[in-house]
């Protein structure tokens, strides 16, 4: 009854994997919800060459949410230039935005969203894995832009419907209206739908250590 729970009546017994820790240095830990996000999406069968998403993939992109470091990422100039501060986790957008883990100065990890620069250009530090997966579930095509959070999505899709039940079965979390009610920034909403979003300790890191033009 618990996996049927957590991962869904259609789950496909020995699909293809993702994986978000293959290489992933010791000092870094991966959440629990992306390793179970990952998990349930290999179970569904939505993954295509070794990344994950939230939708079969072969009927349409319902949302450009990918699990698992996109090959072509790896060597582009100004992305992710310190692997030993930060771990790439999702992609949020089609122009190369991502979910990461980062270390800060201290050695604490955050969640934290990096722009690609090129497109999106929120830097910040995100409330915690959990909600990321609720930013998910909102619907949005492409996540990365924190300029849309304020309204609901323009257009959903029941695509994702599997992936909001086994969230909220798993998670406790009901489907939220907007980016801004899934983060919980009520009370500092202006500051996040703003161009670049709030100022804070990962941007400037980003800053001073040239990761970020």
């Amino acid at each position: 009854m618990r996996a049927m729970l957590w991962f869904g009546e259609n789950a496909h017994m020995g699909a293809e994997d993702v994986s978000l820790v293959d290489g992933m240095p010791s000092h870094f830990e991966m959440p629990q919800e992306f390793l179970e996000l990952a998990e349930w999406s290999s179970l569904q069968g939505f993954v295509r060459d070794g990344y994950g998403y939230l939708a079969d993939p072969d009927k349409g992109a319902h949302c450009l949410v990918v699990l698992g470091e996109r090959a072509d990422l790896r060597d582009w100039s100004g992305y992710l230039r310190d692997p030993r501060r930060l771990w790439h986790v999702a992609s949020t957008g089609g122009e190369g935005s991502s979910v990461c883990l980062w270390l800060d100065d201290a050695g604490e990890q955050h969640v934290v969203h990096h722009g690609s620069g090129s497109g999106s250009v929120l830097w910040a530090v995100l409330p915690s894995a959990l909600c990321v997966l609720r930013l998910f579930a909102v619907g949005y095509e492409e996540p990365c832009w924190n300029r849309d959070w304020a309204d609901p999505p323009e257009e959903d899709s029941s695509a994702l419907d599997p992936f909001r039940e086994w969230a909220a079965a798993r998670w406790g979390t009901a489907r939220p209206r907007t980016g801004i009610e899934a983060l919980g920034i009520e009370d500092d909403a202006a500051e996040w739908l703003s161009f670049d979003g709030p100022e804070d300790h990962f941007a400037t890191w980003l800053t001073e250590s040239g990761t970020s033009d």
